[in-house]
């Protein structure tokens, strides 16, 4: 099989041009069978009498859904946090440590904070618990679900 992806460029021999009505659905059968991804087809020649095997790519990465906690903090939370930062923070590696928490910080203005989690019901039990929640420190907070495919974290994901 030719892949168009790869050599965009090459020019195609007649062996490698297949006459659409024959071959068309082999061509789709074995993309089937080998669970292979039609990226996309080219024509191979300007008179419709020929087409070019059409370009196969492997499957897609995975996806991987990560549940994104979303905080938006009161005004004044680098000192109103102080109190109840020891206590946040045990909570959160507590999170970690069972395998929920995958990473979480507060952003650099200290006006909001992200949070990512396995799963929406661990993120939102999570918060629900949370002592900046608790205390009021937290003026609202969402779950949104965030379906990740790249990236050097996404393998440990």
């Amino acid at each position: 099989l030719v892949d168009l992806d790869r050599s965009p460029r090459h020019q195609f021999s007649v062996q490698e041009i297949f006459h659409v009505k024959a071959w068309s659905s082999i061509l789709m059968a074995y993309a089937h069978i080998y669970k292979l991804t039609v990226a996309s087809s080219r024509i191979a020649s300007t008179n419709n009498k020929h087409l070019f095997i059409r370009s196969l790519s492997t499957p897609p990465p995975a996806v991987k859904p990560v549940a994104v906690l979303q905080y938006a903090f009161v005004d004044g939370m680098a000192e109103k946090r102080l109190p109840h930062r020891a206590d946040h923070l045990r909570h959160a590696t507590e999170a970690a440590d069972k395998g929920e928490l995958m990473l979480g910080g507060a952003f650099e203005e200290i006006d909001a904070g992200l949070l990512l989690f396995s799963n929406s019901e661990a993120a939102n039990t999570f918060a629900l618990a949370d002592p900046y929640v608790k205390e009021g420190l937290v003026e609202r907070f969402s779950i949104r679900m965030w379906s990740t495919v790249v990236g050097s974290l996404h393998k440990h994901i």
